[in-house]
């Protein structure tokens, strides 16, 4: 069973809201696709940061990896 809220928005966020809804979806989806989306997106920041932290010549192959995805480079 799930349990509705009433929230209030600014007709900003409404308006934002409504440009991404899709005809099969409520705004709780809306909400929660946009959630998801931020925490991918936080996730690829964290990890970016993470690689450009790692000390040079230092190289772990997780490292390695990386700069082989990001970079193309082979080691």
């Amino acid at each position: 069973m799930h349990m509705v809220k009433v929230i209030s928005v600014s007709n900003h966020a409404y308006a934002v809201l409504l440009s991404r809804k899709k005809k099969d979806m409520s705004f709780s989806d809306v909400i929660l696709a946009q959630m998801a989306e931020g925490e991918k997106k936080q996730s690829r920041e964290a990890f970016l940061a993470w690689v450009e932290h790692q000390k040079p010549g230092k190289k772990t192959r997780l490292s390695e990896q990386v700069d082989s995805i990001l970079y193309g480079t082979r080691s």
